[in-house]
């Protein structure tokens, strides 16, 4: 269990309240990704914690990366 899987939860329950507030305006390119937890989730810019986010991220949504995405080859 990830000190972030809390804070991902909450940004996954608010990512489907705005969908239906926003009846699908909510761009998926971003929302919800695990990129954009990061950007919504405090970490202070630090890699390390950028990445237990999204490790966070795919293990609470279900998600297999298939590839690395460029954000998360910036933060290296």
């Amino acid at each position: 269990m990830s000190d972030y899987d809390q804070q991902v939860r909450d940004y996954l329950a608010y990512c489907r309240q705005a969908w239906k507030e926003l009846r699908g305006n909510l761009d998926p390119r971003y929302h919800p990704t695990a990129d954009g937890a990061v950007k919504l989730i405090a970490h202070n810019g630090v890699a390390a914690e950028a990445k237990r986010i999204r490790e966070a991220f795919r293990e609470l949504a279900g998600v297999t990366p298939l590839k690395t995405t460029e954000t998360e080859e910036n933060d290296r």
